[in-house]
């Protein structure tokens, strides 16, 4: 009875392990109605991750990046080293059949940031990207962009 006890504890603790791994790694942004484009959803899964340098190397496939542009990033390396333990869509417009614009809430314990972000869809041989983006903690400012 006592090693069916110590085998059921083992094993709830790793299921327990593999649970928590398993969310960690799927975090992701609560989505709008609407479809997500592919350049939109891994810049924001950068940022939720932390990963600053892959979210300068994709935004620089569309906007030139160089020390002077590429500066707005620091404060979120600073203040959000690890990245945000959540995010969600606020909202998404589609402009066009290429384009749309998005805004995204990423949030962590410490407080939010806001995204927006013009998107430009990969289409018939045309290359996409980010065309504009902005970031900032402030809900107005970026509700504006978006507006």
């Amino acid at each position: 009875m006592l090693r069916l006890i110590a085998t059921y504890i083992t094993f709830s603790v790793f299921a327990s392990l593999v649970f928590v791994t398993s969310v960690q790694a799927e975090k992701r942004c609560a989505k709008t109605n609407q479809p997500v484009d592919r350049i939109t959803t891994q810049l924001v899964n950068d940022l939720l991750s932390g990963d600053y340098d892959s979210f300068i190397r994709e935004i620089g496939k569309s906007i030139p990046m160089n020390d002077s542009n590429s500066g707005f990033i620091n404060p979120l390396r600073e203040h959000f080293p690890n990245g945000f333990s959540q995010c969600r869509y606020v909202g998404k417009k589609k402009l066009s059949e290429n384009l749309s614009t998005y805004f995204v809430e990423l949030s962590t314990h410490e407080g939010s940031v806001f995204v927006y972000m013009l998107s430009l869809k990969e289409n018939s041989g045309f290359a996409g990207g980010i065309m504009q983006i902005q970031i900032s903690t402030d809900f107005v400012e970026i509700f504006e962009y978006w507006s």
